[in-house]
Order: structure tokens, then sequence, then C-alpha cells
């Protein structure tokens, strides 16, 4: 069995991407901090807009010694809420643009990495000894080390986002809040158990495309064939073709339907929200301004769950392509 404690990749594969861009991922995790206040404060604008100078009577109102009208008002909270969106856009992009250059150093220095152990051995490899290791150092890395970019900044970033949003929501009313995450317990016990079964059949998959990669290496160094090496070697690759559709199609059954049970909670849930914020409104018990900034962070919230949950996805595929990755390390070690 190959000794994986003699591979240059640490057993996490949190620590390998912390060990490689940690400035990086500590700039990240800063700015991410920062941008929950700008949201905050852009959740909280358009209610003022509506409540503080749309529907409100008593002007002219006192501001820092100014005497503003209904009008100064609109276009004062307008520009402040179009320079809080502006703010945070910013800080998006740098975030992400961040966190791809985290992932493409981790891809990077994977690589090289992988080549330094393979430039280090003391024998040729011909045929499938060969092949099989071209995937780990092409297709095999990618997912590995583009999952460094979102490793610790996604679910900061994300969860924060999300717990900003329903603070939000919490002040306009408990309930309001309570709606919108009222089917997120079904998706966390029912996603983890689909991603296991996706996990295995992932791995099976790798396992059958270096398979592919090895048939093929070997047939091309074992050029010209007799008809009956031709039949021998047609025969396995077809048969490991056959295998890869299989699993593939095995596959796309789970991975769509978690797509489809996810897409179906985001909708559904709104049927709760809409029919117990308009209730409120109609018995006087929450501003219609009140209503409409919790309906827009509502509509906000979809987006970070969703990317929490695609977060796990992505960390499990990761996790497993990196642990075959150190077994092949592990066998040139």
């Amino acid at each position: 069995m190959a000794n994986l404690s003699n591979t240059p990749l640490q057993q996490s594969l949190y620590r390998y991407i912390w060990a490689h861009t940690a400035r990086l991922q500590i700039g990240l995790l800063l700015l991410s901090v920062v941008s929950f206040g700008f949201l905050y404060i852009s959740l909280e604008l358009p209610k003022r807009i509506v409540n503080d100078a749309i529907k409100a009577t008593s002007f002219p109102k006192e501001w820092q010694g100014f005497s503003l009208s209904q009008t100064d008002t609109l276009w004062l909270l307008c520009g402040a809420f179009l320079l809080t969106v502006l703010c945070s856009g910013a800080l998006k992009y740098i975030i992400n643009v961040g966190r791809g250059v985290a992932s493409e150093r981790t891809v990077a220095r994977l690589r090289r990495d992988f080549f330094a152990v393979l430039t280090e051995q003391q024998q040729p490899r011909h045929g499938e000894a060969a092949g099989e290791y071209i995937p780990s150092l092409t297709s095999e890395i990618d997912p590995v080390g583009g999952f460094a970019g979102d490793a610790f900044v996604l679910p900061l970033f994300q969860g924060g986002t999300l717990l900003t949003i329903l603070v939000f929501m919490a002040l306009q009313n408990p309930l309001l809040a309570l709606a919108a995450t009222l089917l997120f317990p079904v998706q966390i016990l029912l996603v983890p158990r689909l991603q296991r079964r996706v996990n295995a059949l992932a791995r099976l998959r790798i396992q059958e495309i270096r398979s592919l990669a090895a048939a093929t290496t070997d047939t091309l160094s074992a050029l010209p064939l007799s008809s009956a090496e031709k039949a021998e070697k047609q025969q396995r690759f077809a048969v490991t073709v056959d295998s890869i559709y299989t699993v593939r199609f095995r596959l796309y059954r789970i991975k769509f339907f978690i797509k489809f049970f996810n897409n179906f909670i985001a909708q559904v849930t709104p049927f709760f929200f809409y029919a117990y914020g308009g209730y409120l409104v109609i018995e006087g018990e929450l501003t219609f301004g009140a209503l409409l900034a919790a309906l827009t962070a509502h509509k906000d919230v979809i987006a970070p769950w969703k990317e929490l949950l695609d977060y796990y996805q992505d960390r499990e595929n990761a996790r497993v392509k990196y642990s075959l990755v150190r077994e092949h390390y592990a066998k040139l070690s």
C-alpha cells in the first residue's frame, strides 16, 4: 500500500491551500467582513426611501443643520443607496478576483509539485504506468485548485451575507426571518446524504477515466498490433467506456435531482413568506416600506444559501480528487 505520509501534500486539503495562500486568504476574509456592513445598509435604505421620503408627510426635516424638503430627502437617500451599492459591488469584485488568484496559484503549485516528483524518478515509466498519471496532472488537479479560492472565503462571505439578511428581516419581524428559512433544515438533512452517493460515484468515475488513459497510452506504445491484440485492446477499451457511461448516468440522475430539489424549495418558500408578510401589512402590524425591504431581502436570501449548498458539493468533489492525487504522489514517493 502507498505510504501517504511520504507525499509533499498535507493530509488536509484545507491545510495545503492555507500553506500556500494564507496572506491572500486573510485579506479576502477581512474584505468579506467589511462587505457585510455595506450589505446591511443597502437593505435598510429602500425602507427608508419609502417610509421617510415617499410616504412621509412631515417636511421640511432637519439633518446636520440643513432643512430638507421631501424631494431633497428622496435624492439624499437615493444617492446614499447608489453609493452603497457601488461600494458593495466593488468589494465583491475584488473578492471574486482574489478568489480566482488563489485558485490559480494552487493549481500551479500542485502541478509544479507533481512534476517535480516525476522528474526525480530513477527509472522510466511506459504504457499504463505512464498513462495513468496524465489525468492527475491535467484534469484532476483543476477542481482541487479551483476550490482553493472558495475554501475559506466563500463560507464566510456567503454565510455572513445570509446571516446579515436574516438579521435585517428579523428586525422587521422575527417570523418573516423564520418563514424565509422554514425549509432549510430539510435541505440540510437530505443534500449531504445524496452527496455521499455522488462522492462514491465521482471516485469511481475518476478511476475509470484513469484506466481509459492508461489503456490508450499502453496501446499507443505497443503499435503496431496483431489482429488478436487489436481485438483484445478494443474489447478492454469498450468495457471501460461503457463503465464510464454507466457511472456518469447515475451521477447525472443524483446531481440533477439535488438541483431540482433545491430549486423547488427556493420556489415554495416565498409562498409562506408573501402570505404572512401581506397579512401583517393588511392588519397594520408591518409598514409597506418594511415589507418591500423584507421582500427584497428575501429574494437575496436564496443566492447565498444556494452558494453554500454548492460550496458543500464542490468541497466534497475537491476532497475526493485531492485524496486520489495524494495517492498518486505516494506511488511516486
